[in-house]
């Protein structure tokens, strides 16, 4: 049963106020704002925008009020960032409006850490919807990693269902398989950072690359390096759809079986990203994990293996158990330096 709570004006951690255009252009947004370019250019957001109207000025800031770290940046008490009206200060700082305004409202919100933030922003930013969660890994890489990406595929953020996927056979313990939660997104871009800079390098055929693909090449790159040269060239064949079919008995390398399956789709009709279907995203990923691993060995083989199935569940186990002990050491090492120093 809801209960009538008593709100004291004057202890409330927000205040509204009208500031100057000006002063609210200079501001940044928060963190984890999503791609606000790319949303400007939508048709029904330009439909929108275009033209002022009076409900336009009713913006929303944060204020720290304690120093915060998110994501490993640090943030000072006073800092201030959009939470609400990053796309309206696009719109007037380009002068794509039929009107700017002077000033703008603007409701202040206070924070003791970017954590609260983080929970504010996504109350004003629905980020239920998949399109929006898109997006959001944009405003991930390049505000909170300070990495602007190339390739169309990453720049839109049409990775997430291979990221959910890659965090899940990463760490089942932590992430379900496909379902993505717009709160665990920063630390699934996080975990695999250095494979998605990788893939944005490689990616220049868009249209070769599903969720699948994508997903095999982070988990490879995440097993085998970023700078491994095999690698590369075998994942910059397959965005290029290259087979070398010169072998009359079928024993092909790893990256042409692969390639000739994303082509003739014989093995695997219909492929989806369902998870547990046939052709589903799970056996999907495992047939390319599968050939990857062939590849990456040398090996010319004319068919699957009878466990190709469980390749994607069995790829990181041990590299995994490995890095948390390595992870585990240095963290003692360094404490064993601080306490001795």
């Amino acid at each position: 049963m809801s209960q009538i709570m008593n709100i004291d004006i004057d202890t409330i951690p927000l205040k509204s106020e009208w500031m100057p255009i000006d002063d609210f252009i200079s501001l940044e947004p928060v963190p984890m704002q999503r791609f606000t370019e790319d949303r400007a250019n939508k048709s029904s957001v330009k439909k929108m925008l275009s033209f002022f109207s009076w409900e336009q000025l009713d913006v929303a800031v944060a204020e720290l009020r304690s120093d915060s770290v998110y994501l490993g940046t640090s943030y000072k008490a006073g800092w201030v960032g959009i939470l609400n009206g990053n796309t309206r200060k696009y719109y007037w700082q380009n002068k794509l409006s039929n009107i700017v305004p002077s000033q703008v409202h603007v409701t202040r919100y206070y924070f003791d850490s970017m954590d609260e933030v983080r929970r504010c922003y996504d109350t004003f930013d629905s980020m239920d919807a998949t399109e929006k969660k898109c997006e959001k890994v944009y405003g991930i890489l390049v505000r909170s990693f300070n990495y602007t990406p190339k390739s169309t595929k990453v720049v839109r953020g049409q990775i997430i269902t291979a990221l959910a996927a890659v965090n899940h056979f990463y760490n089942p313990s932590r992430f379900a398989p496909v379902v993505l939660k717009v709160e665990d997104l920063p630390e699934q871009v996080l975990t695999f950072l250095d494979e998605i800079k990788a893939f944005d390098k490689i990616c220049a055929n868009q249209s070769n690359w599903d969720q699948a693909l994508i997903a095999a090449a982070l988990m490879a790159f995440k097993k085998y390096g970023v700078k491994n040269a095999k690698l590369l060239a075998g994942l910059k064949r397959i965005d290029a759809r290259s087979r070398i079919m010169n072998d009359t008995d079928n024993r092909y390398d790893g990256i042409t079986h692969i390639n000739e399956e994303w082509i003739v789709h014989q093995k695997l009709p219909g492929k989806g990203t369902g998870w547990e279907k046939d052709s589903g995203l799970k056996n999907c990923v495992s047939f390319a994990l599968y050939w990857i691993t062939k590849w990456m060995e040398d090996q010319k083989i004319s068919q699957l293996g009878f466990n190709w199935r469980t390749t994607a569940d069995t790829f990181f186990p041990t590299y995994a158990a490995l890095n948390s002990f390595l992870q585990i050491a240095n963290t003692s090492s360094d404490s064993l330096t601080s306490i001795t120093s």
